[in-house]
């Protein structure tokens, strides 16, 4: 994905932007599996939280894996439900970052060129004024 940035100069210049896709599978069984990590959450429309897992991929993984997770959690009888699936990627930012945000300075490498590179969601913070 790619956003528009503001310097503090004033200057606009685009930027690549990778937001992970994030899933979660509320299981009745427990799951002991690496890629899932137990979550808490509060579910839609007030629906019991069992053993509730997430599962966070950049997107191509996503899309590479989705199928064969499919085919093991969704159509499991022990999963209650699979939430997030279809949440769009920039939505997420939104909601998760703000429309207003900074880099973590101590996160991104200092020797390497601002334009040139693909940030993620973990090095930037909400920003709340200008």
């Amino acid at each position: 994905m790619r956003i528009w940035a503001l310097t503090e100069s004033g200057q606009m210049f685009q930027v690549k932007f990778k937001v992970p896709r994030t899933i979660f599978i509320n299981s009745r069984v427990v799951c002991n599996e690496q890629e899932f990590k137990k979550a808490t959450k509060l579910l839609p429309r007030n629906r019991k939280v069992y053993n509730l897992y997430e599962w966070e991929k950049s997107e191509d993984v996503f899309l590479e894996k989705f199928h064969n997770l499919h085919y093991h959690h969704l159509l499991n009888h022990n999963v209650e439900g699979v939430y997030e699936t279809k949440l769009p990627l920039l939505f997420k930012a939104v909601m998760d970052l703000g429309c207003l945000v900074k880099p973590k300075y101590s996160v991104i490498p200092r020797n390497e060129q601002a334009l040139g590179r693909t940030y993620k969601m973990h090095e930037f913070d909400l920003r709340t004024a200008i």
